[in-house]
C-alpha cells in the first residue's frame, strides 16, 4: 500500500541511485501543482516538494488569497498562482496535484484529478462522506494515469 512516507521515499532514492551529487533535469522531474495552501501545506508538503529535486512547484490555488500568497512568496515567486483549482487540473504541464483542502473537498478534487489524467498526493481522511469515497475510487479504477499499480484507498 502505497503512503506518503513511502511515495516521499521511492522518489528521493531515485533521484539518489541517479545520482545525489548531480542536479536533476528539468525533463526528469515531476511537475506539482498544489491545491489548498493552507496550514498543512504550509508547514510540511510545500517544503518536503519544495526540497526534493525530484518534483518542481509549478502551480499554487487557494481560495484564501492570504494564504496564496504566502505560500508564492515561501517559493520564491517562481510559481503560478489561481483562485480556482480547475486551472491547476487544466494545465497539461502539471503531472501531479497536492490537494490539501478541507477534508469535504477532497472526494469531488480527487474524481476531477482523475478525469484530467493527473497523478494525486492526498492526506487522510479521504472524505467524510461514504458515498464520495466509493464515488473517487470509481473515478480512480477508470483513470489511465496509473495502470495496475493503483494505491489501496
Amino acid at each position: 500500500m502505497e503512503n506518503r512516507r513511502s511515495f516521499l521515499t521511492k522518489a528521493t532514492l531515485g533521484v539518489a541511485a541517479a545520482g545525489a551529487t548531480k542536479a536533476t533535469a528539468a525533463a526528469d522531474q515531476l511537475v506539482v501543482g498544489f491545491i489548498g495552501t493552507g496550514i498543512r501545506a504550509k508547514a510540511a508538503l510545500i517544503p518536503q516538494f519544495k526540497f526534493n529535486p525530484a518534483f518542481r512547484i509549478a502551480a499554487l490555488c487557494d481560495v484564501y488569497k492570504t494564504n496564496l500568497e504566502e505560500a508564492a512568496g515561501r517559493l520564491g515567486g517562481e510559481v503560478d498562482t489561481y483562485g480556482d483549482y480547475r486551472r491547476i487540473l487544466d494545465r497539461k504541464d502539471i503531472d501531479v496535484v497536492v490537494i490539501a483542502t478541507p477534508d469535504h473537498w477532497h472526494c469531488p478534487m480527487v474524481i476531477e484529478a482523475c478525469q484530467a489524467g493527473k497523478d494525486i498526493y492526498l492526506e487522510k481522511p479521504v472524505s467524510n462522506d461514504i458515498d464520495m469515497c466509493l464515488k473517487a475510487i470509481a473515478a480512480d479504477r477508470k483513470s489511465t494515469r496509473l495502470n495496475s499499480s493503483h494505491a489501496n484507498i
